[in-house]
C-alpha cells in the first residue's frame, strides 16, 4: 500500500503525517503513545487502507519530524483539540474513526467527548486508568525531588 507524508499547520505546531489509502475514502487518525512513534500503525494503517479507508498518522505535536509547540503546549487538552482540528483540516465527517494507542488514547478522549459528533467510533487501546496514571507520577515526584531526612536525594524506585 503507498505511503505518502504532508505536514498540516495548526498554528501552534506544524504536524508532519502519513497518509495511506483513497482520498475519498472513511477518515481514520490513529495517534500514537509515548515514547513511542507513529510507527506503532505501520502494520494497522495499510490493512485499513486496504479495506478503503483513508488513514492518517500524524507525529504528535513535539515528536519529529512534526514541530515543536511554540507555545510550549503538551497539555492533554490541547492534544485532543489537535485530533478534532485534523478531522476538520482533513476533511473528516460523521463517519470518521480515531484510534489511539497509549497518549493517544488517553487524547482520544476528551477529543470524542468535546465532539462527538465527528467521530463514529473510537477505540483505545493500551492506557491504564488517569488515577493509577497519576498516583504513579507522583510516588516517581516524591522519590526524586524529595530529600530523605538525613538530606540525601532519594533513588527512584525500581
Amino acid at each position: 500500500m503507498l505511503m505518502t507524508t504532508f505536514t498540516l499547520d495548526l498554528n501552534d505546531v506544524t504536524l508532519d503525517c502519513e497518509t495511506y489509502g483513497p482520498q475519498d475514502g472513511p477518515l481514520v487518525l490513529c495517534l500514537h503513545g509515548f515514547p513511542d512513534t507513529r510507527h506503532t500503525f505501520r502494520y494497522l494503517a495499510p490493512h485499513l487502507a486496504a479495506k478503503g479507508h483513508r488513514v492518517v498518522v500524524p507525529s504528535m505535536r513535539g515528536y519529529a519530524p512534526s514541530s515543536i509547540s511554540k507555545t510550549n503546549n503538551y497539555q492533554l487538552a490541547t492534544v485532543a483539540n489537535d485530533a478534532n482540528r485534523l478531522h476538520e483540516l482533513l476533511g473528516g465527517d460523521e463517519r470518521a474513526v480515531i484510534i489511539g494507542h497509549d497518549w493517544g488514547a488517553a487524547a482520544t478522549y476528551p477529543a470524542t467527548a468535546a465532539e462527538p459528533e465527528r467521530w463514529h467510533r473510537a477505540p483505545a487501546a493500551d492506557h491504564g486508568s488517569i488515577v493509577s496514571f497519576v498516583r504513579a507520577v507522583a510516588v516517581q515526584l516524591v522519590h526524586v525531588l524529595l530529600p530523605e531526612p538525613n538530606g540525601h536525594r532519594r533513588r527512584s524506585p525500581q
